[in-house]
């Protein structure tokens, strides 16, 4: 429904505003730029699946799969494989 998801980023917007109003340090650089980095994640998965939604699918494994690949990835990189490798081996 469109006009739930208008109301939601109309929440969002105003929880921003009132942050903003009432705390010195919330439209800082540095906090901007760590709410972006810890949303990344959530807005990749998020695009991902609504192609599959869009499509008439329904893949509930999202989830796991990225938890799978979290701890594949830590793996390697805990056995020594560089980064651009343990990138490369788990996708």
């Amino acid at each position: 429904n469109i006009l739930f998801g208008l109301t939601l980023i109309g929440l969002l917007l105003f929880l921003w505003l009132m942050l903003g109003i009432f705390t010195a340090s919330f439209w800082t650089p540095l906090n901007i730029s760590n709410l972006l980095r810890q949303g990344s994640m959530t807005a990749i998965l998020a695009l991902g699946q609504t192609f599959v939604i869009i499509t008439a699918g329904i893949d509930l494994s999202v989830g796991a799969i990225v938890g799978f690949a979290g701890v594949i990835i830590a793996w390697l990189l805990q056995a020594g494989v560089p980064v651009w490798a343990a990138i490369l081996l788990t996708l």
